[in-house]
């Protein structure tokens, strides 16, 4: 999965060696990577293992984020929208702390969402505290390899910051075997139950152990040499500075591993263990050696690596745990599947079942650890062990009662095995083949094949039969396979036999979930996904050999993949729909890989060689335009076929009829996503066709999100105006998606009910041209002008979405302000920003644009609040009325949302164009003294001489004014629709969030004349202390007069004393935050003395306050100071250093 990294030769990878016979041997002396290289660290690295952290994160950052709510979701979307807009916007520093961020806020805001799923359904009161702090441990550790990774995306870290930049490979491969696994398990145990969850939880971190767990040179340090293994020597020589991961980390990964399957059994089966229930002990035991034997015989790959053991000492070790692994294992297998799950096949009764059973099973055992450790066919002589097999094949037979006439069946299979492991010829093959094929057609004649039931509309005959002829089939194709005959004879006995296997397994599972609610279970969907991914390894394992070519091991893998589909939805035919597309998708990479390697064959016979061979290769694995489009039209044909599976898919997936937006995005995705992966590997970067793919995904993932209503009228139904009865539409009868306007009809509102939101097109329309600007698909998009009157066109259908969205009912001329002062928000943002010289000919337009946002402002509110809304719906009217809000607040409430993002959008163009001009400025040639070169002049002076001179007070403005229209949004709101921690109320949390606006702050001409970009993180700060503190003492003037009103009334006494305790309490709670205030303004070391004296009084509000606005302030307070005293400490320190 991973590229082979700069230094190293293919020879380096691992390999195994073996002199065993046909079936392959044991990997008996290993090599795993050596990596060669300078010692100097590498610069601008790229991270190599992208697609296997991939394959590991986003699945269990999908699953957390399912059940983190919709203000953590919408956190991280916000965070990863913004990134991508600064990444795109060529500041991948400012993108980077975005990330890491919002992930921090999203990190924290997980702690104070309600108890998960598991523990709301724990019956004990002490342990679901335990499960909830576990989870919240893991999805935080999740946040943290998320954070490493999209870190390591940025080139720019290798080489300024090499540390930082292995830290977070070391942190991707210490924590993705135990994170990721405990994770997907968690998924896992909340959709199956908790019974199963130690053997998922040993799949999962069985798969991520072996891909992170075993040692891979490092993306990003290069030591002198690390050899790992190499010759009779299995173990780890030297330090491992060159590798991807740690021992610590391989170790902690390694232990987790071996001992959570068995804990986490014992936790979930205490009781019945300690009953002294023979499953659960043998589950127990089964769990606990399994991961014993899988590190002993992936040893030679370096799973052991850790312990720092070469050769005698690890292959003691390695054998000792096999062996006390194996002992185990069969003993927990034995009690765990053969008695408890198949304990009706075995007729002789017990205890002669058990005397049978157990010997059989192990000397299977043996003769597995003896061909894995290399020991058969030199320790263990292949004449005794074919007596063993033999005489294993007959205890097993006979415990299952196998008639005389039929017991040479097992029997002749077994030894036919054993002859041919040692000669590999056809015919003792064969006489394994048919003894097996005999066994097994006994087999099933005499268990299932009188049985005279349908399951799920289909005979028992019937599925026997199928089970015998893929039986047949596999044996054959195995056969053709080992026995070295022609490779494309054995791609076609393969191909079919993994065919008919995949339509027999779907088959076999949909019997399964139909009589799922019967209790009974003919074939486990764990079981689908197994072979699944069995077949892909085996089939990669025999096409990396030559035993496969190369069109039999792609439709193989195909298969294999599509299968997978019919986990989703059972009774459609899913499946055949996603193996058709995988197909399609996967046919030209497949044809140009193998014309690539023809063109290969023949440059190298006419004598190329080096550069030249490598770029005919290359040339012969591109698709000509004609070849593009026509894969990409069959790919779209595809999907419009098989649509109806899709919709079946959907309504089986969601539990009802899917919505039209959410199926019109979803075929949208498949018809874009189908053509990429020929696209990327097979065009140039720039390619339309490329182009056209990710703005399908991306248009496709905008319906979904957005869901625009969209006519009934050729989709569902029959167009009215068409002649001759003609009626092109979209879905039939059978498959009418789920319309907004059902909602109304079903419930009785009435057609007065019905809101279709046609508005949300207008939002559709600015992402969309977005999206096309960004790709450039279209030639005329590409030019300033056009980029600018898209900007314009969004902003201004923005405005209108706004408009007709928060201002129903209101008339023409208020939608008309919000629109119109959106786009010249957005006409201002582009001429500001446009790119090229300036010129003081721009001033007026700015000033023109600005003063019609401004001017807008006081005539939409006066608008709202002196003219009514003309009519409201009924769905609308209704809700205003349990709300107790007229119209005239709801329509205040949003213009002050309107209000403030147009506000905070200019104040941050302005801020970006001041500091490109800083940024101009600094490179410009200056004064140099001591090597550094001081700029000629400032920002300021470069917007006066281009008449822009008043840009930095009308930034300060608009951020002010950003700040104060979402304060009083938050006021007028009530806090009931706004969700932050408990410890905090709406007003509070409004505060902290919008403080970051001063940020935007820049010097100016009139207030703050003096104000250095080094002195920016004053005022935010400062902001929300003082919002938080007007909060509490607001909240004790409140109480005070509170209870001057009870005793004007009731005549008690007034409470003096809670007065008094919190406001002293407030009061304490200030000066840490003042000192720190002073120390971002100053930048100077105040003296430890303050701050000592300041700190310990944030324990007063901590104990004896009752507002919890004060103890947040305290809680601020303790952190500031800690964080200044670090602060303060670094600065003293360069200071001693320049000294």
């Amino acid at each position: 999965m991973s590229a082979i990294p700069p230094g190293m030769s293919p020879g380096m990878s691992a390999r195994s060696t073996s002199t065993s016979g046909p079936m392959g041997g044991p990997p008996g002396h290993a090599h795993v990577p050596q990596v060669r290289a300078s010692s100097t660290t590498g610069g601008g690295a790229l991270f190599l293992y992208n697609v296997r952290v991939a394959l590991a994160i986003v699945p269990a950052f999908a699953l957390t984020l399912g059940f983190a709510g919709k203000m953590i979701t919408g956190l991280l979307m916000v965070g990863g929208m913004t990134a991508y807009v600064l990444e795109s916007a060529r500041a991948p520093a400012a993108s980077l702390g975005v990330a890491w961020a919002f992930l921090a806020t999203a990190n924290a805001a997980q702690w104070f969402t309600a108890p998960s799923h598991v523990a709301s359904s724990t019956a004990a009161p002490t342990v679901p505290s335990l499960i909830n702090v576990a989870q919240q441990l893991l999805v935080s550790l999740l946040h943290l390899m998320v954070g490493a990774w999209f870190t390591l995306q940025f080139k720019f870290i290798p080489v300024r910051y090499p540390a930082i930049a292995q830290a977070c490979e070391h942190v991707l491969f210490g924590l993705c075997p135990l994170v990721c696994a405990a994770v997907l398990t968690w998924g896992a145990m909340l959709a199956t139950g908790a019974a199963a969850a130690p053997f998922v939880y040993l799949c999962m971190s069985s798969v991520f152990y072996l891909a992170f767990g075993t040692p891979q040179p490092s993306s990003f340090q290069r030591a002198g040499r690390v050899a790992i293994g190499g010759g009779n020597k299995l173990g780890f020589r030297g330090d491992a500075t060159g590798l991807a991961s740690t021992r610590a980390g391989a170790a902690a990964a390694a232990f987790a591993y071996a001992v959570l399957p068995a804990a986490l059994q014992l936790a979930i089966h205490l009781g019945p263990i300690l009953r002294l229930d023979t499953t659960e002990i043998c589950s127990l035991l089964l769990l606990g050696t399994a991961p014993m034997v899988v590190l002993a015989l992936s040893a030679p790959y370096g799973s052991l690596w850790w312990l720092g053991l070469e050769g005698f000492s690890l292959d003691v070790l390695r054998h000792t745990a096999l062996l006390v692994g194996l002992i185990g294992l069969v003993a927990g297998f034995e009690g765990r599947v053969v008695f408890a799950s198949f304990g009706q096949y075995i007729h002789v009764p017990s205890p002669w079942s058990y005397l049978l059973v157990t010997p059989a099973l192990y000397a299977g055992a043996a003769l597995f650890a003896s061909h894995f450790t290399g020991a058969l066919g030199g320790t263990v002589d292949l004449t005794v062990a074919g007596m063993l097999a033999v005489g294993a094949a007959g205890a097993g037979a006979f415990a299952m009662g196998v008639p005389l006439p039929v017991m040479p069946a097992p029997l002749v299979a077994a030894a036919g095995f054993a002859l041919y492991y040692e000669s590999g010829l056809l015919r003792d093959y064969l006489l394994f083949a048919l003894g097996a094929l005999l066994f097994m057609v006994w087999f099933v004649q005499h268990n299932f094949w009188f049985v005279d039931l349908d399951v799920g509309g289909r005979p028992v005959h019937h599925i026997c039969r199928d089970v015998l002829v893929s039986t047949a089939l596999v044996l054959l194709a195995c056969g053709v396979s080992a026995c070295r005959v022609d490779a494309h004879a054995v791609g076609a006995a393969f191909v079919a036999s993994g065919t008919f296997f995949a339509h027999l397994e779907a088959g076999l599972y949909r019997l399964s979930w139909a009589s799922a609610g019967h209790g009974e279970v003919v074939y486990p969907a764990w079981l689908v996904a197994v072979t699944s991914f069995a077949g892909v390894a085996a089939v990669r394992a025999l096409s990396g050999g030559g035993r496969l070519p190369g069109w039999a091991a792609w439709a193989l893998q195909c298969t294999m993949a599509g299968k997978v589909a019919v986990l989703v939805a059972p009774e459609t035919s899913l499946y055949v729909a996603v193996t058709v597309l995988v197909v399609a998708a996967t046919l030209p990479s497949m044809l140009l890989a193998a014309r690539a390697k023809v063109k290969a064959e023949m440059g190298a016979s006419s004598g190329m060689v080096g550069a030249a061979l490598s770029a005919h290769a290359r040339q012969a694995q591109r698709m000509s335009a004609p070849q593009a489009w026509a894969h990409a039209t069959i790919c779209w044909a595809i999907v419009a076929w098989n649509r109806f599976a899709f919709f079946e898919a959907l309504q089986v997936i969601f539990g009802r009829r899917p919505s039209d937006a959410l199926l019109i995005g979803c075929l949208l995705g498949l018809a874009g996503g189908s053509i990429l992966p020929a696209a990327a590997r097979h065009l140039p970067t720039h390619s339309t066709l490329r182009r056209l793919g990710l703005l399908m995904c991306a248009g496709g993932v905008l319906m979904v999100i957005l869901a625009p209503p969209l006519p009934m009228q050729g989709m569902a139904y029959c167009p009215h105006f068409l002649p001759m009865h003609l009626c092109p539409r979209l879905w039939d009868e059978a498959h009418v998606p789920f319309h907004a306007h059902d909602d109304p009809a079903i419930y009785g509102m009435g057609a007065a009910g019905a809101r279709e939101h046609w508005a949300r097109w207008l939002l559709v329309m600015p992402l969309a041209s977005s999206l096309v600007g960004a790709s450039g698909l279209l030639p005329a998009s590409r030019s300033g002008v056009s980029k600018g009157f898209l900007t314009v066109a969004s902003g201004a259908a923005i405005g209108w979405y706004a408009a007709l969205e928060l201002l129903p009912g209101y008339g023409f001329i208020l939608h008309s302000l919000v629109g119109g002062s959106c786009a010249a928000a957005a006409a201002f943002c582009v001429f500001l920003l446009a790119r090229g010289p300036a010129s003081p000919a721009a001033s007026p337009i700015l000033a023109l644009l600005i003063m019609v946002v401004f001017v807008s402002i006081p005539a939409a509110f006066a608008l709202v609040t002196y003219f009514p809304p003309e009519a409201l719906d009924a769905v609308r009217e209704n809700v205003l009325r349990k709300s107790g809000m007229d119209s005239a607040s709801e329509a205040r409430s949003s213009l002050l949302v309107v209000n403030a993002c147009v506000m905070a959008a200019l104040a941050l163009a302005i801020k970006l164009r001041q500091s490109r001009e800083s940024s101009r400025d600094d490179r410009g040639p200056g004064i140099k003294s001591h090597g550094m070169a001081y700029p000629r002049q400032s920002s300021d002076a470069t917007l006066r001489r281009i008449g822009l001179a008043w840009l930095p007070t009308m930034c300060n403005a608009c951020a002010t004014l950003a700040f104060v229209f979402g304060l009083c949004y938050a006021e007028a709101d009530g806090g009931e629709a706004v969700s932050v921690p408990g410890f905090l109320l709406h007003r509070d949390g409004a505060a902290l969030c919008l403080a970051p606006l001063f940020l935007l702050l820049c010097s100016d001409s009139m207030l703050l004349q003096r104000f250095a970009h080094r002195q920016r993180y004053a005022p935010p700060v400062a902001v929300a202390a003082a919002s938080l503190a007007l909060s509490a003492a607001r909240q004790v003037a409140a109480g005070r007069y509170a209870a001057e009103r009870h005793i004007a009334v009731h005549g008690d006494g007034v409470d003096f004393v809670w007065t008094l305790r919190n406001a002293l309490c407030l009061l304490c709670a200030l000066p840490s935050l003042a000192l720190f205030v002073r120390f971002l303004w100053e930048r100077g070391v105040l003296g430890d003395t303050a701050l000592l004296l300041a700190t310990p009084l944030n324990a007063a509000p901590l104990l004896f306050s009752d507002l919890s606005t004060t103890r947040a302030l305290a809680v601020l307070g303790v952190a500031c100071a800690c964080v200044q005293y670090i602060a303060a400490g670094a600065v003293r320190r360069t200071g001693l250093k320049l000294i």
